[in-house]
């Protein structure tokens, strides 16, 4: 007899069960693979992206993961140097950022 949970309850009717295994064959018979949706994400390296409230002008910077770090550069030096973070600093920075601790710098 084949048992699963889906979400926070136990299923063990079989014909739950079944049903659950129909509908998770079916989406991902339809899934896109991850590598069509972010080119490189396989091999660890992302597009450059940046903000959608970076301007078009003067005040863009853009960030992507790079072998295993996080990468961030000037858009109008792409050329230029490039600051490079492990991926916990760099999320212990956007959580500063969403509890506005770096508010008075802008």
């Amino acid at each position: 007899m084949r048992e699963s949970f889906i979400g926070c309850r136990y299923v063990e009717k079989p014909e739950e069960v079944e049903a659950f295994c129909r509908a998770f064959d079916g989406m991902r018979a339809q899934a896109v693979p991850i590598e069509e949706l972010v080119p490189g994400m396989i091999d660890g390296t992302t597009p450059w992206i940046k903000a959608s409230m970076s301007d078009t002008g003067t005040s863009c910077v853009e960030q992507r993961r790079h072998e295993g770090m996080i990468e961030v550069r000037d858009t109008k030096d792409r050329g230029g140097p490039v600051l490079r973070f492990r991926p916990d600093e760099f999320v212990a920075s956007l959580d500063g950022a969403k509890r506005g601790e770096f508010d008075h710098l802008a």
